[in-house]
């Protein structure tokens, strides 16, 4: 309760407490005093419910907080045994209370058990469950063993395939493969330069897009599937290779071949090997070298990125701080293009525009843009 009601919360770093389960620890022991956990989170439920609001944003949070407390009291024998058969009844019970409070409608196995076969019916789930689950483990590891055997052979062709095709097709002066955001559209830097290439005239170019990618009718450019056989023989014999995010990692990179590196934003988060101090399992990293490796050119916007993709990423490309070209339009734009833009957003002559684009957080999991008072208060920055 003290915890729902507090507005805000300051941690330490600094362990305060060690929590140790002692030798006469009534923590370690069997006793009626264990029925005080439902009793407890009875009360608990009932402060929620004279508070909707909290009810609302904590509610089944708290119940499965709660669930697993009552029940982990039960599995680890604290109840005497002349006392289980009342003490999972009166543990159904209660979370029967949270369920109907919160109108959660969502199957529960241990509970129809329990609604079908009594107290007999609950334990013979839960003597059952550790052998199912065993077995259903086996299974699956059966399962990614097969798969991973076949995923190798397939991999192993494709590089054979993709090796093949490098020594046979030529390396076309004119060609150049696109991707952005690993294919999931075209996009950003990318397009940018595409469309200028074709102002220019002269190119060939080709675009890599993942299978779930939705590609406009009157697309102007010719088209792969990311990780298909089309895509490894396009890209064997392209000179150039632009992309905003990584290529596939069944593209190897000719003698002669050219890898432009544009990202699509500012590093304003830790980037590349700056993530492995707080977070080694993020990625592969022997991965992330052989990728990074590939770069003979990163594009820079101002000379923070410059000094950022420096450190996260100190590889042998040259960086080239000139802009971004997805940017170009803040500068080619006409009177009568900002005039249109207005016109299809709906927004008023006369007022003036501000546009607010968060990225993702690396602090704030869980937030999907991470939008909060702290960030950002409209209000204040409109005053």
């Amino acid at each position: 309760p003290i915890l729902l009601a507090a507005g805000r919360f300051r941690t330490i770093p600094d362990v305060g407490v060690y929590y140790r389960q002692r030798v006469g620890s009534i923590t370690r022991s069997t006793s009626p005093a264990h029925f005080d956990v439902i009793g407890e989170y009875r009360n608990l439920l009932g402060r929620l419910k004279a508070n909707p609001d909290l009810l609302t944003h904590y509610g089944e949070a708290l119940y499965r907080c709660a669930r697993r407390q009552v029940f982990h009291v039960f599995d680890q024998d604290r109840i005497p045994s002349d006392m289980r058969k009342t003490y999972i009844r009166d543990a159904f019970a209660h979370m029967t209370e949270w369920r109907e409070a919160l109108k959660i409608r969502s199957r529960d196995t241990a509970l129809l058990a329990w609604q079908k076969g009594g107290y007999a019916g609950y334990r013979a789930l839960t003597l059952a469950r550790p052998r199912v689950l065993k077995t259903l483990d086996r299974a699956r590891k059966v399962k990614r063993a097969v798969l991973g055997r076949a995923r190798a052979l397939r991999d192993r062709l494709r590089r054979l395939t993709a090796a093949t095709w490098r020594r046979v097709l030529p390396l076309r002066d004119n060609k150049v493969f696109f991707e952005s955001y690993w294919g999931a559209k075209a996009d950003c830097n990318p397009l940018a330069i595409a469309r200028g290439l074709d102002r220019i005239g002269g190119y060939d170019i080709v675009w890599s897009f993942s299978p779930s990618a939705t590609i406009p009718a009157d697309f102007p450019w010719r088209t792969v599937t990311r990780g298909s056989a089309a895509m490894l023989r396009e890209a064997a014999s392209a000179k150039y290779f632009v992309s905003n995010a990584n290529l596939h990692d069944d593209i190897a990179k000719r003698p002669g071949a050219v890898h432009l590196q544009t990202w699509h934003g500012t590093p304003l988060k830790l980037m590349g090997i700056d993530i492995r101090p707080r977070n080694p399992r993020e990625m592969d990293w022997n991965q992330f070298v052989t990728r990074s490796l590939r770069w003979d050119y990163m594009l820079a916007s101002n000379p923070h990125s410059s000094y950022a993709w420096r450190r996260s990423c100190p590889y042998h490309y040259k960086t080239l701080e000139t802009g971004y070209p997805r940017n170009d339009v803040f500068f080619t734009a006409t009177e009568a293009d900002r005039a249109r833009i207005r016109r299809d957003l709906g927004l008023p002559e006369g007022k003036k525009i501000a546009l607010y684009a968060p990225t993702m957080r690396d602090d704030l999991k869980g937030q999907p843009l991470a939008i909060t008072n702290d960030i950002f208060d409209a209000d204040a920055v409109a005053a």
